[in-house]
């Protein structure tokens, strides 16, 4: 039997795999990806994102927030998207 701190070093490796590839992936998706936080501050970009919108992500990570890069005629429809997809999330209350 594998003992408990065995256990949860294999299991710590194991996560510790899953995020570089996570980080790998986007990093050199090819896409302009960002994460948002629930206030819409945008939290981490890759390369793509920058070489898109010009920034570095110094200057976003952040710094800025999700709206600041949408086109007003789009914004309301953006934001309504954003909404259903954190309610979603959440699930049922």
């Amino acid at each position: 039997m594998q003992s408990r701190a065995a256990a949860d070093a294999e299991e710590n490796a194991a996560l510790k795999l899953a995020e570089e590839k996570y980080r790998t992936i986007f990093a050199n998706s090819g896409t302009a990806v960002c994460v948002i936080e629930e206030d819409h501050t945008i939290s981490l970009v890759n390369e793509s994102f920058e070489e898109l919108s010009g920034y570095k992500a110094e200057e976003v990570e952040h710094q800025k927030k999700w709206p600041e890069f949408v086109v007003p005629e789009d914004l309301a429809y953006m934001q309504e998207q954003h909404k259903r997809r954190r309610a979603a999330r959440q699930g049922p209350e």
